[in-house]
């Protein structure tokens, strides 16, 4: 069985921020932020930043967990409705663009440690996958229509899929 990871409390997230040393960036016309300039962690703090500014009265989640450095389960963030779960974000440090068998692989294997390890997933929950680089068009055609692009995966494609997920997961490699 693989062990739960807990996420980290408000005054260890403080902490850790108060850790990052800020790099000046000036580059001129540069078309996009210096997300590779950032150390994975240091992207997963801007991750739970953002989206603790975007807690909304309305909104889907009102708590944000962060999840210790290290593994995490493929979990880097928690979204929280009270105290249900609603979503989780992944966050990849890949500055390349990020393709849809790498996004299928990290969700596949978010699922196989969440069974692994007995963590209970809601029947409704969402799935963010953020990444400081950008999107091949199949990814972006995931995100948009998941049903549709799974069934457009042959069983040889998702087989594929699925020893590349389980490879790096202690307990669960063939």
């Amino acid at each position: 069985m693989v062990r739960p990871v807990t996420p980290l409390t408000t005054p260890d997230i403080a902490a850790e921020r108060a850790r990052v040393v800020p790099r000046a960036y000036a580059i001129a016309q540069a078309p996009n932020l210096p997300f590779g300039l950032q150390s994975p962690r240091q992207f997963e703090l801007l991750a739970h930043a953002l989206l603790e500014a975007e807690i909304a009265p309305d909104g889907f989640y009102d708590r944000v967990a962060l999840m210790p450095d290290g593994a995490d389960g493929g979990a880097d963030l928690l979204l929280y409705a009270g105290a249900h779960l609603a979503g989780v974000v992944l966050c990849k440090h890949y500055v390349t663009r990020i393709g849809r068998d790498v996004v299928l692989t990290e969700l596949i294997k978010f699922l196989l440690v969440s069974l692994a390890s007995d963590r209970t997933l809601p029947k409704a929950w969402r799935y963010q996958f953020w990444t400081a680089g950008n999107s091949t068009r199949e990814a972006v055609a995931f995100f948009s229509d998941p049903a549709e692009a799974l069934r457009a995966i042959s069983d040889q494609e998702m087989d594929a899929l699925i020893r590349a997920a389980r490879a790096p997961i202690k307990g669960l490699a063939e």
